[in-house]
């Protein structure tokens, strides 16, 4: 997991880099800063939820 969440910082850092982004985010740097990790934790909440359903699936 850890390893997942530092390539979704990396390949956010990136995009963010390059100016992949909407006009809205590049007049707000610190959102833009903050943009690979908020996604970073979103992929791992996801992951834990998938996660989560699928022990409750199994244990019953």
């Amino acid at each position: 997991g850890t390893s997942a969440m530092v390539l979704a910082i990396s390949v956010g850092q990136g995009i963010a880099s390059r100016g992949g982004l909407a006009d809205g985010l590049r007049s707000a740097p610190d959102a833009l800063a903050a943009l690979p990790y908020h996604l970073a934790f979103g992929f791992s909440a996801a992951l834990s939820v998938c996660l989560f359903a699928i022990i409750a699936w199994k244990v019953r």
